[in-house]
């Protein structure tokens, strides 16, 4: 288990974040809330049809897939550049800022797990 990274949710155009623990196993990724360890989001590796990474101020994705609007309005009024790792399925998506000190691992073990290559655009 992962633990120190955020999910963002969204509603709408609207996202907050929310601390969570990020777990693999049982042939899916879950977000579990920090301090209760419920549930909030999860997809099945066989669900993954895409993800990407970027060390940038925004998240980013690939519009041909399931994903948040482009207008996305984003919690914070000073936002610096952060590790995000977006999630895609034909249906759904996590958007996850990594814990700095883990973001490689949390990668590899995706990586390794579903056994897909995280894209790194420029």
């Amino acid at each position: 288990m992962f633990t120190g990274s955020k999910i963002l949710l969204v509603n709408g155009r609207r996202a907050t974040d929310e601390d969570v623990s990020v777990r693999f196993g049982e042939g899916q990724i879950a977000v579990l809330a920090k301090g209760s360890n419920s549930l909030l989001a999860s997809m099945p590796y066989s669900n993954v049809a895409g993800a990407t990474f970027v060390d940038a101020r925004d998240p980013k994705w690939d519009p041909s897939l399931f994903s948040p609007p482009t207008n996305l309005d984003m919690p914070g009024f000073i936002r610096t550049a952060k590790r995000w790792l977006v999630v895609q399925a034909r249906d759904s998506f996590l958007i996850l800022r990594l814990d700095d000190a883990s973001w490689r691992r949390v990668i590899e073990t995706f990586e390794a797990r579903t056994g897909k290559t995280v894209q790194r655009p420029r």
